[in-house]
Formats: C-alpha cells, structure tokens, sequence
C-alpha cells in the first residue's frame, strides 16, 4: 500500500493510512488467497519509520487497554474489542525495517547541522513530534 506524503499530508495522517491498510489486509487477506497468520510487514526511509510507529502506537493501545475493554483470542493475544482494531502487532509475522528516522530529536539536530529549516520536522509532524518519534514511544513501554 502507499501513503500519503508530505507536504499533502503529515506523519500523522501517514500513520493512519499504515493503520487502514493493516486493518484491511487482516480482514481481507483471506479473500486473495494469504494467510492471516503469516502477515510480514516492511518498509524503507520514511515508510520504515511509519510502519514502526504504526506497531509502537498500537502496542501502546493494547497495553494502555483496561481488561473490560479487552479479551483474549484462542492464541492468547490480548486484543481490543474495537471493529476498528481487527490487528495487533502480534498478528504480525515479521517486521523490517530499513534506513529510517528512529530518533528524531537526533534527526532534527543532524537536519539543522545540515542547514536545514529548524522547523521542518514541526510542520511534517503536525506538531506531534513526541506522538511519532519510535525512541519516545519504547521509552513510553
């Protein structure tokens, strides 16, 4: 699947369509001849640091879920009972990714040495940087 870039779009609205296109591949999979069990997930530069922030924001999700919100499926996987979150990053076999931003206060220092804008990372960010930067996420687990 593709996503939207920037400046058509943000790191939040590409999270999302990450998110969509997981949901629609674990609820269509079946129909195209895949196996939902074995579902591997990968992507490169942005794509790479999308995908990943897509797998830390719905462990988050789960983790953060209260057990009346939650139940447990027949491999044991906690899952949420919202139609909208038919995935969890155990449904996921594998994951790559390669050549992306993992920490992105030590991008925008690299960008800014580099002589680019200081505020580039703010507006392809939306403004929620800390929402979407992996290092922030794992140090939230």
């Amino acid at each position: 699947p593709d996503m939207r870039n920037y400046p058509w779009g943000t790191v939040p609205d590409m999270v999302d369509d990450v998110m969509q296109s997981l949901q629609w591949t674990f609820k269509n999979i079946d129909k195209y001849g895949g196996d939902p069990n074995n579902v591997v997930v990968a992507g490169q530069s942005a794509g790479g640091h999308v995908v990943l922030t897509a797998l830390l924001q719905m462990a988050i999700k789960l983790q953060e879920a209260k057990p009346s919100d939650s139940k447990k499926s027949e491999d044991g996987a906690l899952s949420l009972l919202d139609e909208n979150d038919m995935w969890s990053p155990q449904s996921i076999k594998g994951f790559l990714s390669l050549s992306a931003p993992y920490n992105l206060k030590a991008m925008q220092t690299s960008f800014t040495s580099h002589g680019l804008d200081d505020h580039l990372i703010t507006r392809i960010f939306g403004n929620r940087a800390n929402e979407f930067d992996p290092y922030q996420l794992v140090m939230q687990c």
